[in-house]
């Protein structure tokens, strides 16, 4: 089963989820191989239909301005590539969606109010889940060195955050392997370049905390019962980002949830993350992105790569306010 919450943290949130413990290489299996080839020409056919539907990095002129957007794998693996890395040292102004410092902030604030995540007065999760759910829940967390007694009174849609990500992926972090973009605003650092966030680091976050609890513990079900994919699906992920196809990923998760007529819960999942993390947050992002030209003429934007494609992307909505935009190659 392919997995929205992973979809979403790979692609879409570029909040880091914290560290774990032993060293291990991330394997699985492509999840493309599961699907007839016919199938998968019609889904690169709807990616190519799509505006800006293949590629990760653009580059987006008006008149003296020059944006810079590149899609990032929110992962330890990747390189950056030259040419990013090359805008991100020359540009003005770096943007990510949430800069290591207003990481740290949202961290501290969670720490010292827990309303939003824990609820030590509500139900136990473990009494929403089957036992068996209940258990890899718990194996889980523990791999990341949280105790069941503390999982336990974690609101659901905090809960679905540690079945995210792979272990071996997060062990990477832990190891030193700083993500993409944390990469990258290292560049911007180390060169003296201003860097800023796209919003509030709690934004995303509230696409989750804000749903109804029935709906939370949908997503929570949903992640737990898709476990034994999840290096599978993070594998998935990571190579479709490489051959600059991110959209075909979700595109893919939209047909397996439309031919199994037991995973109801997957199309819903999938129009909330369309909306709430997609639609939404790139609406908001825009104003910011074309306030900054007024002082700014080198500008570069980081943010995971489902937010450039499709009418409602990014590179779609600089285009409708007037900019040329054009692919960059980057092998």
């Amino acid at each position: 089963m392919m997995r929205v919450v992973t979809l979403a943290f790979s692609f879409v949130i570029g909040i880091s989820l914290g560290a774990a413990h032993a060293q291990e290489a991330c394997t699985g299996t492509d999840l493309r191989a599961e699907i007839a080839p016919e199938v998968l020409d019609d889904l690169l056919m709807r990616v190519r239909d799509e505006p800006f539907g293949e590629g990760i990095a653009y580059e987006a002129t008006r008149g003296a301005d020059r944006i810079t957007l590149f899609g990032t794998l929110h992962s330890a693996a990747p390189d950056v590539p030259a040419l990013i890395a090359e805008r991100v040292a020359g540009a003005d102004l770096v943007f990510l969606e949430s800069t290591l410092a207003d990481q740290q902030a949202l961290r501290a604030d969670m720490q010292a109010d827990t309303r939003n995540h824990l609820r030590p007065d509500g139900p136990p999760l473990s009494s929403e889940l089957t036992a068996d759910r209940w258990a890899i829940l718990s194996e889980a967390a523990a791999a990341l060195g949280m105790p069941s007694a503390a999982v336990d009174q974690f609101s659901p849609w905090f809960a679905t955050l540690f079945l995210a990500v792979p272990a071996c992926e997060i062990n990477a972090q832990r190891q030193g392997r700083a993500s993409l973009d944390q990469r990258l605003e290292a560049i911007a650092l180390e060169s003296g370049i201003p860097t800023r966030s796209l919003e509030d680091a709690q934004t995303a976050l509230d696409v989750f905390s804000d749903q109804s609890e029935e709906d939370q513990l949908a997503l929570l079900r949903q992640s737990i019962d898709g476990v034994a994919d999840l290096n599978n699906s993070f594998i998935t992920a990571r190579n479709t980002w490489q051959e600059e196809r991110p959209l075909l990923l979700f595109f893919l998760m939209e047909h397996v949830a439309a031919e199994d007529d037991t995973d109801t819960a997957t199309p819903e999942l999938l129009g909330q993350l369309d909306e709430g993390l997609l639609r939404d947050r790139n609406a908001a992002w825009l104003p910011r992105i074309l306030e900054a030209t007024d002082n700014a003429d080198e500008i570069a934007v980081i943010a995971g790569a489902l937010h450039l494609p499709r009418q409602t992307g990014l590179l779609q909505l600089l285009s409708d306010a007037g900019f040329t935009v054009t692919r960059l190659p980057l092998n």
